[in-house]
């Protein structure tokens, strides 16, 4: 798992948007949780890489899997993990945050809110 942080937060464009495919194909928590113990020791343009990595690596099959990151509340990655959930959703996408808005833990509850502010 620490190999997928490493390479996401690399130079090598391809190898880094391999991991973050790899970390939302997977739903890797872990990852997640490793890549935001790391965030305080990133430079800003490597968050923002980050960022754009995971935002290219989600598509219509692995797009909701991001929501199972919401345990975990980071600011740094909040914005892009909900113009992901914007960018690919379905009909039945609003019914689900709003269920995490009312009955979700204080992470997933900001999560949600910030995809009703969009």
């Amino acid at each position: 798992m620490e190999y997928l942080i490493k390479n996401l937060t690399q130079k090598n464009e391809d190898l880094a948007l391999k991991s973050a495919k790899q970390i939302l194909d997977d739903a890797n928590f872990a990852a997640f949780e490793k890549l935001c113990e790391k965030s305080n020791f990133l430079f800003d343009f490597i968050k923002s890489n980050v960022c754009k990595r995971f935002y290219n690596a989600a598509n219509k099959d692995n797009y909701k899997n991001v929501i199972k990151f919401f345990k975990l509340y980071d600011d740094t990655y909040a914005d892009v993990f909900i113009q992901i959930l914007l960018k690919f959703q379905d009909d039945n996408l609003p019914k689900e945050m709003l269920e995490l808005l009312l009955e979700g833990d204080e992470n997933e509850q900001a999560y949600s809110a910030k995809f009703f502010e969009y």
